[in-house]
């Protein structure tokens, strides 16, 4: 506790037969900021004639403060935080667990079209803020101790490259980091699996509609990483004299790598969590947002006909079937990934079709035809009937969002030329600088300048790319009802009919060599329709991810198909009632506070 030197002021009350007495703070010495703490009848005997100053000394209690960071998504700002904020600071058990004072800080320095500046730039603006923020708290009585991170959507790899700069810059040495959590992040990006041809048109084109951000996402961009090794055997690590290697590769792949400062950060944070969509969330599924080469959910998509029961099933007209389990008083919503699920299967010569199973069949063909041209019709409602509304805004809006997204990059990548130097370097060594500590004044938020109109055209804008991109992704992935579904009949008869696994183990399970299955374990060839056709550079990225010891809840959204909005509650809609369980999830039983 520190030590505070203050000033008594005592002088005669109206009457003179007590004093009055008042506190003077060591910053405030104005008469006539005094303050009347007590009135004390004192001894005409006493050493002293009132009026008098007094200095003394006093022990005043410095507050611990554990900030929480809240990062938003792509075109978000910090409104769509809003829920989120209100029931960390509202929940009781906040303030019963944690012994600090909780600071819930929304982030601002990239809302709306900021956001296509790239991971890189906006990281750089959120730790920058995160470094203002922390020294307006640290100008008071309090002290920033510990650090928590919430990142949603784009925003969980806004916040991953944000802390990267924090732990370059040695923030960490002082600050604890403690929780990290992303809603429904891409962390291996957003590159559709797959080789057809609508999906390979969509890898080409979108990513040019969401500029450096877009890039960054679909793996298409290119960074210069700089690796120091030793020069040769006889070398010891600690010998100055090094050789600089010089590669290319996208920035997620070098996020992802152990020897970046962003791993390293990462790291560094005692509890890791994410939560991820299992279905109506085509650009953040499963297997990126929850960092798998396996997505045993893909199926919910892929055919209408599928869901998972009350039970936590998913059963399949081939017999197939999938038993999942939920995690207690969050039913449906949240799967437990730490309980086994058992993944069965029915050879051909062991299901037999009666009459009314192959009517039943053939409706559900038909039905699930139809389900797919319908989709198809949705996309083309949008394009050709319902986007000209807003087009012509969206496009326009969009090019000078480009451009003056393209300025800002520009100028950033000219300035701070060894500050990217320095953060895009791999070593295994600690890299951590001391902080300089700074306090610029805050920019104002975007959604603190903006009017309610223009707020509005905004967030319809964003609605409505939303919605088209993911009719357009939901259409190219949709299954056909005679397409392959768990398994495909062509598998060896002596293969198992069914195996248990928890979906925590199935998440961090790899195929080194998909094509060679001779010498694969029979295990792992059992889940083999679950394997995804991912790049090399994703499959690397989950294989380091996954080195972090994460807790990962998969989601189950049911009421809303905007399950990627719902899951946060990022705006008032009585269909995202879901979501408040979801969050409610996060801050009472996942949130943690340091004793």
């Amino acid at each position: 506790m520190p030590i505070m030197h203050c000033c008594i002021k005592i002088e005669p009350a109206f009457g003179g037969d007590h004093t009055h007495i008042f506190f003077v703070s060591s910053r405030s010495l104005i008469p006539d900021r005094l303050i009347l703490i007590s009135e004390l009848y004192i001894s005409p005997l006493l050493p002293f004639s009132p009026p008098s100053l007094i200095l003394i000394s006093s022990t005043k209690l410095m507050a611990n403060i554990h900030l929480i960071l809240l990062v938003h998504g792509l075109w978000g700002k910090a409104d769509h935080l809003s829920y989120i904020q209100s029931e960390i600071e509202s929940d009781p058990t906040v303030s019963l667990h944690s012994k600090e004072k909780i600071v819930v800080y929304r982030t601002g320095s990239n809302e709306g079209y900021k956001t296509y500046d790239g991971i890189d730039l906006c990281g750089k603006r959120v730790g920058e803020e995160v470094e203002k923020e922390i020294a307006r708290l640290n100008d008071g009585e309090d002290t920033v101790t510990h650090l928590s991170v919430m990142g949603y959507s784009l925003g969980g790899l806004i916040a991953r490259y944000a802390i990267g700069v924090l732990y370059l810059k040695g923030y960490f040495k002082s600050i604890e980091p403690v929780n990290f959590t992303t809603f429904c992040s891409p962390h291996v990006g957003v590159l559709a699996p797959g080789d057809g041809v609508s999906v390979k048109i969509f890898n080409c084109l979108v990513p040019y509609l969401l500029a450096n951000s877009g890039k960054q996402m679909f793996l298409m961009d290119k960074v210069r990483v700089i690796d120091y090794v030793n020069p040769g055997e006889e070398e010891t690590p600690s010998s100055p004299l090094l050789k600089t290697n010089y590669n290319y590769q996208p920035l997620l792949l070098l996020m992802a790598n152990p020897a970046s400062v962003f791993h390293k950060a990462l790291n560094g944070f005692k509890y890791k969590s994410l939560y991820a969509n299992v279905t109506n969330d085509k650009r953040t599924s499963w297997w990126t947002a929850g960092i798998s080469t396996m997505n045993p959910f893909e199926i919910l998509d892929k055919n209408p006909n599928v869901q998972i029961d009350k039970n936590g099933a998913i059963k399949m007209d081939n017999g197939s079937k999938m038993s999942f389990h939920f995690i207690k008083d969050f039913e449906p919503n949240i799967l437990d990934v730490k309980k086994t699920i058992t993944v069965s299967k029915t050879t051909p010569k062991d299901t037999i079709l009666e009459e009314q199973d192959v009517f039943e069949s053939t409706e559900q063909i038909a039905e699930n035809f139809f389900k797919r041209k319908a989709k198809w019709f949705f996309v083309f409602f949008n394009i050709v009937i319902y986007v000209p509304c807003w087009v012509i805004t969206f496009i326009i809006t969009n090019l000078i969002q480009r451009f003056q997204s393209t300025v800002r990059v520009i100028k950033a990548s000219a300035a701070e030329t060894d500050f990217w130097k320095d953060l895009y370097q791999l070593t295994n060594e600690d890299e951590q600088k001391p902080v300089i500590q700074r306090r610029p004044s805050l920019s104002r938020r975007l959604s603190e300048s903006y009017d309610e109109f223009e707020k509005s055209v905004q967030d319809n804008i964003q609605t409505q790319t939303e919605d088209l991109i993911e009719s357009v992704w939901d259409a190219m992935t949709s299954k056909r009802w005679d397409e392959p579904v768990l398994f495909e009949d062509g598998q060896p008869e002596e293969s198992q009919d069914s195996l248990s696994i928890t979906l925590e183990e199935l998440s961090t399970l790899e195929f080194k060599d998909f094509s060679s299955s001779k010498d694969m374990n029979q295990d792992l060839e059992f889940f083999r329709p679950f394997q995804l056709k991912l790049s090399p550079p994703q499959k690397e990225i989950v294989h380091n991810l996954n080195k972090l010891n994460w807790n990962k809840f998969p989601v189950y959204i049911t009421k809303t198909t905007s399950s990627h909005a719902a899951v946060i509650v990022r705006q008032d809609d009585p269909d995202f009632i879901e979501g408040k369980a979801i969050v409610q999830h996060w801050v009472r039983n996942v949130l943690r506070f340091p004793n």
